[in-house]
């Protein structure tokens, strides 16, 4: 199952920022995280719901900050913006 994690402006134009790669209601979901653009799949967001006593404990987990050129094209959108 592969999902678009997507941005749309006001005037309708979409921007990709990711794919769902893991869906599981009412557990959790995954995705990728691509802020670039450029289709790169290294950086994972997972996030898990769990209830609790409380009310329901939401985990995020965002992996990939580590592989070569992430840190890089931060840098560039953070300029952009």
């Amino acid at each position: 199952m592969e999902g678009r994690v997507f941005e749309r402006s006001w005037s309708g134009e979409e921007r990709d920022w990711g794919a769902v790669i893991r869906w599981d209601p009412p557990n959790g979901l995954s995705f990728t995280w691509d802020p670039s653009g450029a289709g790169d799949r290294r950086q994972i967001v997972d996030v898990d719901f769990r209830v609790d006593a409380r009310g329901t404990q939401v985990t995020l987990v965002h992996s990939g900050w580590e592989a070569p050129g992430v840190a890089v094209a931060a840098r560039q959108m953070s300029m952009a913006a």
